[in-house]
């Protein structure tokens, strides 16, 4: 339905401002430019699996886009340094919460971090950090804590691996309800 589409299309259009403001912001415009072309210009199978399949994985791309904006934003920018830091770490947890796949994207920001400052991890930032990260993976320690964290079984896969079934939906979304 239209519906459906559109939420697809409004993802990847968001995923395009943030690539283009992202880019520009930190290197420049032509740059920002020729990232938003060759965005554009995506391989057919990514948008046909994002618009028609789903949406696959594009929230997770957004959100990866959003935490690295704020992660360039908190190392490479003096002001607001703590808001940048608090951003990252909750995109951080969201995007955690949405896929595992986010999780190739810390290593890489850490070990940048890591570059800047060899002793981040005894700083106050870090555990601002952590703080917000925390913060974050809330949805996805009480979606994990009504699976009984089988969602934690990340080697596993096939069909028997199946935590997130309809019933069980169903069943977290009635209780969020009646808590409301």
């Amino acid at each position: 339905s239209f519906a459906f589409l559109f939420a697809g299309i409004l993802i990847l259009l968001c995923m395009l401002i943030i690539l283009y403001i992202f880019v520009q912001k930190f290197f420049n415009s032509k740059i920002a430019l020729y990232a938003s072309i060759l965005f554009i210009l995506s391989p057919s199978s990514y948008t046909v699996s994002g618009l028609f399949v789903g949406h696959g994985h594009l929230h997770i791309t957004l959100f990866i886009l959003f935490a690295l904006f704020f992660f360039f934003n908190f190392h490479f920018n003096d002001i607001n340094r703590t808001k940048n830091l608090i951003f990252f770490g909750l995109f951080s947890g969201f995007g955690i919460f949405f896929s595992n796949i986010f999780l190739f994207i810390l290593p890489p920001c850490f070990f940048l971090w890591f570059l800047k400052d060899k002793i981040f991890f005894l700083k106050k930032y870090y555990f601002i950090f952590i703080i917000a990260l925390v913060i974050g993976l809330i949805p996805w320690l009480y979606v994990n804590a009504q699976t009984d964290f089988r969602g934690l079984n990340l080697f596993k896969f096939g069909f028997d691996n199946n935590y997130a079934s309809i019933e069980k939906v169903k069943e977290v979304s009635q209780r969020a309800t009646n808590l409301l």
